[in-house]
């Protein structure tokens, strides 16, 4: 069922969708200075995160954040110029270790403004407000959420 599904959001799909948000974004807001000092924040969680990391490869964010990716390529790392955030699983089998790890040394190496963490312990889908049971679920659920505030706002 989820085959199908991404089947049919393929970037070439799903980005013009996303494009043409964030320009009714942009022009609803445009009364708000998008000159630098501020801009578009993008956060994306899961099937969205690759999307953030694509936009910001472009100058329609101004930073963004990602929680648990999903099927996020090395090229989608390798093409980030904007300042991102990542709050990542440990042994995800849907944005695996040595993507991720390739992806940081890519944005150490290009100089990108950037944070990483890995959350142990936790399944794919932990940063995603639900009801957890397991305290260290919640824990790492809430410090990913308070990582995401706390870089964005610097942003």
């Amino acid at each position: 069922m989820i085959d199908m599904w991404l089947a049919r959001h393929t970037p070439e799909n799903t980005m013009p969708i996303i494009e043409k948000v964030l320009k009714a974004v942009k022009e609803t807001y445009a009364d708000k200075a998008y000159d630098g000092s501020m801009g578009v924040l993008a956060v994306g969680y899961c099937f969205g995160a690759k999307y953030v990391l694509r936009l910001a490869a472009t100058d329609g964010i101004a930073a963004g954040a990602v929680a648990h990716g999903l099927l996020i390529s090395k090229e989608d790392i390798a093409g980030v110029k904007k300042p991102v955030t990542l709050a990542c699983v440990e042994n995800d089998m849907f944005f695996p270790d040595e993507v991720r790890d390739g992806g940081r040394k890519q944005l150490q190496d290009n100089n990108i403004d950037h944070e990483l963490r890995v959350y142990s312990g936790v399944p794919h889908g932990f940063a995603v407000y639900g009801s957890y049971s397991e305290e260290h679920i919640k824990t790492a659920q809430k410090q990913a959420f308070d990582q995401f505030l706390e870089f964005l706002g610097k942003h």
